[in-house]
């Protein structure tokens, strides 16, 4: 997966459904996401498994939605926390690598200036 030129100006996406538990997100990724394997999850009585997000990151969560950038999202996290606006930003971007990295989410390339 190439790395975008400014991961700031770019619109995550998320990939898979979440639902809210006390709340805090619960990203739901599918125990088998091939297709030829798809067919097993109509059969198991978990059929998902269950990332559980912490205050931030479900912040930072409910804003994958492809219209706001990571610099948005930073601030707007930034703005409910407060501190240091630079640390608020390294931190949602690593988080952010994270679940790209870990294919939860996909990044929006559009408007990016080739």
């Amino acid at each position: 997966m190439a790395v975008a030129r400014n991961l700031f100006d770019l619109r995550p996406v998320r990939v898979f459904g979440s639902e809210t538990r006390d709340g805090r997100t619960v990203v739901l990724v599918p125990k088998f996401r091939g297709r030829g394997l798809g067919w097993l999850r109509a059969l198991l009585a978990v059929p998902s498994f269950r990332v559980k997000l912490d205050d931030e990151g479900t912040s930072v969560w409910e804003h994958c939605d492809g219209r706001s950038t990571v610099l948005e999202i930073a601030d707007r996290l930034h703005g409910r926390l407060g501190g240091d606006p630079a640390e608020v930003r390294d931190r949602v971007a690593r988080f952010v690598k994270r679940l790209l990295a870990n294919g939860l989410l996909t990044l929006d390339h559009s408007g990016e200036e080739p």
